[in-house]
């Protein structure tokens, strides 16, 4: 069935694996009875295409991260996602766009089903995630490499949501910050944009740092996203409930004032009122 699943591949953006049909066909419904036969499949067919051309160890990689989301740590054991890890994390700095762009992502399975286990290695992908956004972009691959850095930075905001307790948080999700939006993969880019409004409301004063240094971080990510395919609908409400939140405290509003009028260009600024009016339901415009 894994040979006849690379052909539903999908999406210009090859960042989910092998496609919806498989995964319900075996990781949701057919998972323990599959379990025997992941360590036939790693060595019959994941190891041979490791060393096929970027196409197959493309599919390879692909494979590995659904094992490493969809069946886990926990399922897995500790030894065969050990194997699965290594073999994913190697490729994250490889010099091919296509390879690295789903490595990042797989970083990100690891993280959201590790356990346990991504407790060891969670400083280690943070490094490697941070090298891999370094990439310089090759002309002719230029949509690969922002794919690749795409679910690079989005792998590091899935690190900060699953495994946050690994990390130093505070540091790292600043960093996150100046790295967003994502604009290239767009289902990655609205599963990250969330939950940087998901955290404004839940942890505010974790979201904007020690005396709201990061609200303009914040402001900047929701403007930019607000009224383009960069994020959920649901989202978007989440962002006029962080508003309505955020402006019914004097201290925030004068900060929100300041960013609107010296830190957003005059588009920005216009989405920013767009944003606010909305949250309060009736123009209102600063002066």
């Amino acid at each position: 069935f894994f040979f006849q699943a690379e052909d539903g591949i999908r999406d210009s953006v090859a960042s989910r694996g092998l496609g919806d049909v498989y995964k319900r066909q075996i990781f949701d419904t057919h998972i323990d009875e599959s379990l025997p036969h992941i360590p036939g499949i790693i060595a019959n067919l994941v190891q041979p295409y490791l060393s096929g051309n970027v196409n197959m160890q493309k599919i390879a990689i692909f494979i590995l991260d659904d094992l490493a989301e969809y069946v886990g740590y926990a399922k897995l054991g500790a030894d065969l996602w050990k194997q699965i890890a290594a073999i994913i994390l190697t490729y994250t700095v490889r010099n091919e766009p296509d390879l690295r762009q789903p490595a990042c992502y797989g970083i990100g399975c690891l993280a959201k089903s590790g356990g346990e286990g991504f407790k060891e290695i969670s400083i280690k992908c943070l490094s490697l995630l941070a090298s891999a956004i370094e990439f310089k972009e090759d002309k002719k691959h230029k949509d690969e490499c922002a794919e690749a850095r795409d679910n690079a930075i989005a792998s590091i905001g899935k690190i900060l949501k699953y495994a946050p307790t690994t990390i130093p948080f505070g540091e790292v999700w600043a960093k996150w910050l100046s790295l967003l939006p994502i604009k290239q993969d767009k289902m990655e880019a609205k599963i990250a944009h969330e939950f940087v409004v998901d955290t404004l409301i839940a942890n505010p004063d974790v979201a904007v740092g020690v005396d709201g240094v990061l609200l303009s971080e914040i402001i900047r990510i929701f403007v930019g996203v607000y009224e383009k395919k960069l994020v959920h609908k649901t989202a978007k409400a989440k962002i006029i409930q962080a508003m309505k939140q955020m402006s019914a405290h004097s201290k925030v509003v004068a900060m929100l004032e300041d960013i609107y009028k010296n830190k957003l260009k005059p588009e920005d600024q216009a989405v920013m009122q767009k944003i606010i009016n909305e949250a309060k339901q009736e123009p209102t415009a600063y002066n």
